[in-house]
This record gives structure tokens, sequence and C-alpha cells, in this order.
């Protein structure tokens, strides 16, 4: 596939774009226990990120569509370079105070939760069939694993050997490398919607109010999308909660630090072990039930831990948790970009992505705050039982809807 020009550069591209954000996501985190040691205006920060995407992502799809996703792609690049300049002055020439923080959150934000729906939409339009877009999600998931080690040593070097806003400068030459090459791309962005699907509408609003409409009703008209994102939306909760059990877990076992290492690396190498597995010999069809069989898998690892007190055990029940969520990583963009129109691939994308992810900070906040009541064991056992629940809900209602196990085409390109 790296013999398809377009392919190589988008690749790459969204390589240097993860990197960078990796790279300031840590910085930051290093430069608000530095300057202020507030764990409260940490948790505000990463609020505030995290509201704005959910806000945009709901909306912002929208704009990947009229706009095109290659246009969209640079032009948040560019404006995330920006705000790292910003943040560069800021820090080589005053305080750096708190609104500052704050205002540039939200700007970043914003033009981030603009990015991943275009790279997902673009990388529909630059590839054909589901093999391949099933090959391409494969290695994406793989190396976004890999940068959640070695983004973090990166930054952790850069915090050795620079200051905080000579970091900066580096993150927005990252940004700047990965517009640069999406702008090498042969990409036409426009795509025209099939005559019969075209809605005559005047003026740039009221397109854009259509477009959201749209895709709107695509979603809720298509039983197995809307299946998927509500799995996806319970299934986090036990998922995604459990993440930040892990530091309490090893206090409670006495593993000291090097044991958060391993259970984190663990979870990481299953998941690249997968990835990379998959990428060599993808799914020929997509199928929903693939991710509802990851959610179990999940699940039962999760309450596998919550009865074993061993260093090996645990990092193996992790090991297994992250090839099921490989599959889950893989399996759902590959339906998603089978199924939806690319003229609507934006709009549907962002939603599914929001809507899937919006039960994230609600059940760390719930998970976090349980277990000074009842502990991590307890946790991941709670985890796990609604991790399974919702999987064996969702397989039983596509087997009695008569789903089909692969995902079928139909005359206009749309799977069913």
């Amino acid at each position: 596939m790296f013999k398809n020009r377009n392919f190589r550069l988008m690749f790459l591209g969204s390589f240097f774009s993860a990197l960078g954000d990796s790279v300031y996501f840590l910085t930051l985190a290093w430069l608000i226990v530095d300057l202020f040691n507030s764990g409260t205006l940490m948790g505000t920060i990463m609020l505030i990120v995290g509201t704005v995407r959910f806000l945009c992502g709901m909306l912002g799809g929208g704009v990947v569509d009229q706009v095109g996703p290659r246009r969209v792609m640079i032009l948040s690049n560019l404006l995330r370079a920006c705000v790292m300049v910003v943040m560069f002055v800021a820090l080589m020439f005053g305080d750096m105070e708190i609104w500052y923080l704050m205002t540039l959150a939200v700007l970043f934000g914003l033009i981030d939760s603009l990015y991943w729906p275009a790279s997902s939409a673009m990388q529909q339009r630059v590839l054909q069939s589901a093999g391949e877009l099933g090959r391409a999600n494969s290695m994406t998931f793989t190396v976004m694993r890999l940068l959640t080690i070695f983004g973090p040593v990166l930054a952790g070097y850069l915090l050795l050997v620079a200051s905080y806003s000579n970091i900066m400068l580096v993150v927005a030459v990252l940004f700047i490398i990965s517009a640069s090459l999406t702008l090498q791309m042969r990409f036409e962005d426009d795509v025209q919607k099939p005559a019969g699907d075209r809605v005559p509408v005047k003026g740039v609003l009221h397109k854009f109010v259509a477009n959201i409409r749209e895709g709107y009703g695509f979603l809720f008209t298509q039983r197995v999308l809307l299946t998927m994102v509500l799995t996806i939306f319970f299934a986090n909760i036990g998922a995604n909660g459990v993440m930040v059990l892990f530091a309490f877990l090893v206090k409670e076992l006495g593993w000291g630090g090097d044991g958060l290492g391993i259970l984190q690396a663990s979870v990481a190498a299953g998941s690249i072990i997968c990835g990379l597995a998959l990428s060599i010999r993808p799914f020929r069809n997509p199928s929903i039930y693939i991710p509802v069989i990851g959610f179990f898998g999940q699940g039962a690892m999760l309450f596998v831990i919550a009865f074993t007190d061993g260093l090996i055990g645990v990092s193996a029940s992790l090991f297994v948790q992250g090839m099921f969520t490989a599959l889950i990583g893989v399996m759902i963009p590959t339906i998603i970009q089978t199924m939806v129109p690319k003229h609507m691939m934006g709009q549907v994308g962002g939603i599914m992505m929001t809507i899937s992810m919006a039960s994230t900070p609600f059940s760390q906040f719930i998970f976090g705050t349980l277990t000074d009541k009842y502990g991590p064991h307890q946790m991941f056992l709670i985890a796990g039982i609604l991790e399974v629940i919702t999987a064996i809900v969702a397989i039983i209602y596509l087997k009695k809807s008569r789903v089909p196990y692969a995902l079928q085409v139909g005359s206009k390109g749309v799977a069913q």
C-alpha cells in the first residue's frame, strides 16, 4: 500500500501530527505541575479540551464534508502550529498566566477536533476496497500505539535538554511537517453527492445545516451503525473507566513505579502485536460482530484481573486485553469507512466518534471517585461485568435483527 503515493504521504503526515500531540500534552502536564503544582488546574485544562472536542465533534464533521478533508487537515496542522508559537512567545517573554492556558486549551481542542474526522474521511477516499481500509486502519492503529510509548520518551528527553518554550517550537515544527506532507498529496477534496441525494439549498450556512441534518438522518437510519455507537458508548464506561485504576492497583499490591510501567507496556504490546498481524492479514469483510466480540474479551480480561494479585497474571491479562482492543480499534473505523458515503463521511464519522467517547470523562470521574471507597479490584470487577453484559446484549440484538456477519455492499456502494 505504500506504493500509493497519497496513502504514503497521508500516513506520514498523520504520524507527525500524532507525535506533535503526544509531545505537547506530556509537556503541558509537566509545565502545569512545575509552574502551578495544581491538580485542579490540570483537570480543568483536560476538561476544557475534552468538552470543546465533544461539542465541535457533533457539528464539526460538516466542515470536513463542505471544505474537504485535505484542506481541513492542512489548516488544522497550521493552526495548531500557530498555537504552539503563541505559547512559545508567552513562555519566552512573560509569565504563563492561567487564562492563557485555558484560552489556548479551547483553541487547541477546537482545531484538534477537526483533524481526525478529516483524516478518516481522506483515508476512505485514498483507498478503495474494504481489505485496503482494514490494512490501513491496522497500520495506523499500530503506529498510534507505538507513539504512546515513544512519544512520552521523546517528550521526556526534550524536557531534560530544552526549555518549555523551545519544546513548543519543536511541536510547531512537527505540525508544519505534517501539513507540508499533506499538501503534497494529489487529491481532489470535493466529492459530488449522488444526483438523487443532493439537497437544493442556498447559502453557506444553509448548506452546512443541511449537511448536518443529512448526516444525523443517515446515522439514525442505519441499524448497524446505531448499534455500534451505542455499544461503544456503554462498553467504554468500563473500558476507559479502568484507565484511572492502574496506579491505585499498583499501590495496593506494592509493586512500585516499575510495576505501573510493566502494566502499561503489557497493554501496548498486546495491541501492537495484534495490530501488526491485522496489517499483514486483515479481515476480508468488515463485520460488526468483531468489535462486539472484542468488547466481550476486554470485559472478560478485566474480570480476571479483579481476582488476580500477581504481577505476571495481571500483565498477561492486560496483554490479551490489548489484543482485543486492537480488534476493536481496527474494525470500527473500517466499518464506518465501508458503510458511510464519501460525501458525508466527515459528519457521520465525527458524530460517531464524539458519541462513543462521550462516556469517557464521566466514567473516569466515577471510577476514580468510587475507587476510594471500594478499591481497585472491585472496580475492575464492575468494569468487566459492564463490558461483558453490554457485548452480550449487542450480540443478542444483532442476532434477533438478523444482521449478517459480513457487511453487504449495496448498489450505491454503501454497506447494509
